[in-house]
């Protein structure tokens, strides 16, 4: 268990994730459908926009993202890319 401090009291997580990038998310998210109690802790104050509009997944990416709870893409889309 990970009891982490904040200014209005504690968070009590089972899961305590290190980075709110892509990853980080995408795990928290995959964790708390299975009824986890997560924390996403961030160094930055806030976000940036940094990937410029693009978000690059291989095959092995696509199956973790729908395993995990992710849409299923059409096969158009994860066999080639698209823009959109």
């Amino acid at each position: 268990r990970w009891h982490v401090p904040r200014v209005d009291g504690v968070i009590e997580a089972d899961v305590a994730i290190a980075g709110a990038g892509l990853g980080g998310l995408a795990l928290s998210a995959a964790l708390r459908r299975r009824g986890f109690r997560v924390v996403v802790l961030e160094r930055a104050a806030a976000a940036r926009y940094t990937s410029q509009g693009t978000i690059a997944l291989w095959p092995n990416g696509l199956a973790a993202l729908e395993a995990a709870g992710g849409a299923r893409l059409p096969a158009a889309v994860s066999k080639r890319g698209v823009a959109v």
